[in-house]
């Protein structure tokens, strides 16, 4: 959300976005809401899912406690893009319809006129001196279509963040195909040394499969927004891309994972690699730039599965 109301008064308690999809509507004593910073201008929530999914309708819960009218007058937007709708690239975002609730704590359900596709559906309060703040945002459509994955064999990093003063820890590569998710305190993850320059992790997948997407999951507690832009690399190179030979190497794709949601961002390929699959093969994550940490709970390789 745009921002959030500290719960440092109110010990025990959360006003973090993250409770309007924990399946929990409350009551007007539970304390189950999300609180932005009250007085804001057009307060905004994103609520993330899988790509390829199409939404028809959204169901939006207030406060159950005697604030339930603050959510009043709201928008629901649904596209690629999550956050402030100003700043939405063309394309990147829909209108799926406007409401004005009940004033009461009953739901409101948004229809959309058509069905719309996208990974975000973006709850926005507009105008001044709104006030953010919701129990419960339930989004019904249709999800992708399955998509076939391929099973890693191995998976290794440029280098990896010592363990030694976190006894029963590991930070290892291994953490991201182990197919484990993780929580905000389950500490599965990954974990490269920070402050790296260009920092790599390879997953070695089965000879003769190709690839058309690629799920990265980023660590899932405080510090996920630590995985920002990286790039995904297929190819029989592994490791460092600029130790690549000619041909060994072709780009999947980049991206810019979320900075306010610990949620997967899916890199698709432009046509399923490498085109003529044959030899040993590599997926590589790849953080560009200075100053980097690789820190990731899981990878989810999609395609079609060799044999090899």
């Amino acid at each position: 959300m745009q921002n959030t109301y500290p719960a440092t008064s109110f010990p025990g308690h959360s006003f973090a976005a993250g409770q309007v999809i924990d399946g929990i509507i409350g009551t007007s004593t539970s304390w189950n809401f999300c609180l932005g910073v009250p007085g804001s201008t057009s307060p905004w929530l994103s609520v993330g899912f899988a790509a390829g999914s199409s939404v028809t309708s959204v169901k939006v819960y207030p406060r159950q406690d005697a604030l339930a009218d603050r959510l009043a007058s709201f928008q629901v937007w649904v596209g690629t893009h999550e956050g402030d709708i100003s700043s939405a690239a063309t394309g990147s975002l829909a209108l799926c319809a406007t409401a004005t609730a009940s004033g009461t704590s009953q739901p409101t359900t948004v229809n959309c006129a058509s069905p719309l596709p996208g990974s975000f559906v973006t709850i926005r309060l507009p105008g001044a001196g709104r006030t953010l703040s919701l129990s419960e945002v339930v989004v019904t459509g249709t999800p992708p279509a399955p998509v076939n994955t391929i099973t890693p064999i191995s998976a290794f990093m440029q280098n990896t963040f010592s363990a030694a003063s976190f006894p029963g820890h590991s930070f290892a590569a291994g953490q991201v195909i182990d197919g484990i998710i993780g929580t905000s305190t389950s500490w599965n993850f990954c974990l490269g040394v920070p402050g790296s320059t260009s920092p790599w992790l390879s997953i070695a997948i089965p000879v003769g499969s190709s690839v058309s997407a690629v799920e990265v999951y980023p660590r899932q507690d405080a510090l996920f927004d630590r995985l920002a832009s990286f790039q995904v690399w297929v190819g029989t190179h592994s490791g460092d891309i600029s130790l690549s030979t000619p041909g060994s190497l072709a780009l999947c794709g980049t991206a810019s994972a979320s900075t306010t949601s610990n949620l997967p961002t899916t890199v698709t390929c432009s046509s399923s690699l490498p085109a003529s699959p044959g030899a040993a093969l590599y997926v590589t994550i790849r953080l560009p730039g200075v100053g980097r940490t690789l820190s990731l709970s899981e990878v989810k390789i999609h395609g079609t599965q060799g044999s090899g």
